[in-house]
């Protein structure tokens, strides 16, 4: 039988600045922040929205631009919480 194996890649979760987004927009503006192109492909949490969107392109130190559109009212000087999926699972030889 296979047994699984979880891997845990693990990547302090980032909170510093506030950001702003627009309804249905993409792009993520930030006060106070150091995004980093190593930022792609990690999930931004903004304000107290459940959801995690991906970020799918680093701009600046200020900016960044969503995988999908902000289906919320727009957000000024919001927190925001950065995380990395954390852990994959698969089957072992």
């Amino acid at each position: 039988a296979r047994k699984a194996e979880v891997v845990v890649n693990t990547v302090a979760p980032y909170s510093t600045g506030t950001v702003a987004v627009a309804l249905n927009g993409t792009t993520v503006t930030g006060t106070g922040t150091t995004f980093t192109s190593g930022m792609v492909d990690r999930f931004i949490r903004i304000a107290d929205s459940d959801t995690f969107y991906r970020i799918a392109t680093f701009t600046s130190a200020t900016s960044l631009e969503l995988e999908k559109a902000w289906p919320y009212a727009a957000e000024t000087a919001a927190a925001s919480r950065m995380a990395r999926p954390c852990a994959t699972a698969a089957p072992r030889p």
